[in-house]
């Protein structure tokens, strides 16, 4: 997160977190929307690609390049110059949003949108087509047309989707004689179209398995190192595929990334004292205390920090009130989802208790979310099943924890006591639970 509303929150020391874990090749990072996932791609992205004209020459002043001079005078040029200057702009770069694919109601509805997708990424790098000694034997320039040709998107093949995202860093190596780096922005976006839509859970998991697994596990020519951003844990087979080079690094899990997704208290204690502190009739620590109060409480495990959303400490710092709470609108959608499943009541009596802290929820330390457990919230968020068991609601608190709704409170070898991570959650959901009406037992 650069730069927020002119207020700079200064998360540039990822890329040097980016560079000391070379032993990951797949990385998938997950946290909840609201949490700085898509910035920090753009930044990556911003810091390492190769800055190209208009023909598609590279750059070699990079000091001269827009991106460059966003990057000065950042921690990463002040505490690493040495690699700063050495890795800017050093690769060329791959960028896949698959947000899209979550609107997509059916598996037709995804194919298209997986279409978009690749026709947005291949555009990215249209400047190729005019590169004179690149196309021949082996990259052929007929195929890299059709994927910039939007006339062509309705009949482009399955294969040639599946196939898509491997033949462009296959492209972009040929060209530049440097391994691609791969970002992917929203990776699970396509399990909300099995949750929220009518998709068939096999057929969109084999689908998106194979394009993934061609990319993951054939690329490695081609590939510097491919970094993920979700939401969720899923098992890995079906999302990701089984790969002793693939690492997954939870929300609110301690490990290198935590402090890059989300704000610590140290980035709000800073955003608060750079904007007030030459204001002395400003109470600086009662706001701090307010900011910990409605939106704090993102507990990491094992470690004594707080992690907050973006959004609502910047608003509730421009405002520059500490009497009004600051809600987040974009994430009404969460409680949307919330208000469907708490017409279940084993749903709303354990939130209720959660709200009153009478007794301890707890679930165990396995966070991954199976396709047939995809198919379990399908079925409760559509009011589709009649009788809750314990493993449905296993289910929708592992859910609910990963979007953001509940935080830690305490950990242990096998299990995860949960929490309400702060005063904002509590009176949305406390508003949830007075409006929903009981559906089954």
């Amino acid at each position: 997160t650069l730069v927020l509303t002119g207020q700079y929150i200064d998360k540039s020391l990822l890329v040097s977190e980016f560079f000391e874990n070379r032993d990951d090749y797949i990385i998938y990072v997950t946290a909840p929307s609201g949490f700085g996932k898509s910035v920090n791609i753009e930044m990556l992205k911003s810091f390492l690609e190769i800055q190209v004209d208009k023909n598609g020459t590279e750059i070699t002043n990079k000091s001269t390049t827009s991106n460059f001079k966003l990057f000065t005078g950042l921690k990463i040029s002040q505490q690493h110059p040495q690699l700063f200057n050495w890795t800017f702009g050093l690769y060329p770069v791959v960028t896949i949003d698959y947000q899209l694919l979550s609107t997509a109601s059916y598996y037709e509805d995804m194919v298209g949108a997986m279409r978009l997708i690749l026709g947005d990424t291949f555009k990215k790098h249209e400047y190729l087509a005019r590169a004179d000694n690149l196309w021949g034997l082996s990259c052929d320039i007929d195929t890299f047309i059709e994927y910039l040709d939007t006339e062509k998107y309705p009949t482009l093949s399955e294969i040639k989707i599946k196939t898509g995202f491997l033949y462009l860093c296959k492209v972009l190596f040929t060209y530049f004689k440097r391994k691609v780096v791969v970002l992917i922005d929203q990776y699970d976006s396509f399990v909300n179209s099995i949750v929220f839509g009518h998709n068939t859970a096999g057929k969109t998991f084999n689908l998106f398995q194979y394009i993934n697994g061609d990319l993951f596990m054939g690329g490695r020519s081609y590939i510097q190192r491919i970094f993920c951003t979700g939401t969720l844990q899923v098992v890995f087979g079906g999302l990701l595929p089984v790969d002793q080079d693939l690492q997954c690094y939870p929300f609110l899990h301690k490990h290198q990334w935590t402090a890059f997704f989300g704000l610590t208290s140290e980035d709000v204690d800073a955003l608060l004292e750079e904007k007030y502190d030459a204001e002395s009739d400003f109470d600086i620590k009662h706001m701090k205390d307010y900011i910990r109060k409605y939106y704090g409480g993102y507990n990491v495990i094992g470690n004594a920090t707080d992690i907050y959303k973006i959004q609502p400490v910047i608003n509730c710092a421009s405002v520059k009130k500490y009497d009004t709470v600051v809600n987040d609108n974009s994430t009404d959608h969460i409680y949307d989802v919330l208000s469907s499943v708490l017409k279940y009541k084993k749903v709303k009596e354990c939130f209720i208790k959660l709200l009153q802290d009478e007794e301890e929820i707890s679930i165990e330390n396995d966070l991954a979310l199976s396709e047939n457990d995809f198919v379990t919230l399908h079925k409760m968020f559509s009011l589709k099943e009649h009788k809750i068991t314990s493993n449905h609601l296993l289910v929708i608190l592992k859910y609910l924890l990963q979007i953001g709704i509940l935080s830690y409170k305490n950990y242990s070898e096998s299990e995860y006591v949960l929490s309400l991570p702060n005063l904002e959650v509590k009176l949305k959901l406390r508003s949830c639970i007075t409006e929903s009406k009981t559906y089954t037992k």
